[in-house]
C-alpha cells in the first residue's frame, strides 16, 4: 500500500508541533521557575486558541 505526502506529512507536523510546545514549557520554566500559562504557550507558538493549545498538549 502506497502513502500519499499527505499521510506522511501530518504525523510530523503534529509530533514537531508538540515538541515545539513541550519546548517551550521547559524554557519558560527555566526562565520563570513556573510553568506558563495556556495563552503564553499559544502566543509563543503562534496558536490563537487556549483550547487548541490544551487539545495539543494531551496529545
Amino acid at each position: 500500500m502506497r502513502h500519499t505526502s499527505t499521510e506522511t506529512k501530518a504525523p510530523t507536523s503534529v509530533l514537531s508541533a508538540t515538541i515545539t510546545l513541550f519546548a517551550c514549557n521547559r524554557q519558560h520554566i527555566a526562565d520563570h521557575g513556573e510553568s506558563p500559562t495556556m495563552q503564553q504557550i499559544g502566543a509563543a507558538v503562534g496558536m490563537r486558541s487556549r483550547a487548541s493549545v490544551h487539545c495539543r498538549l494531551g496529545e
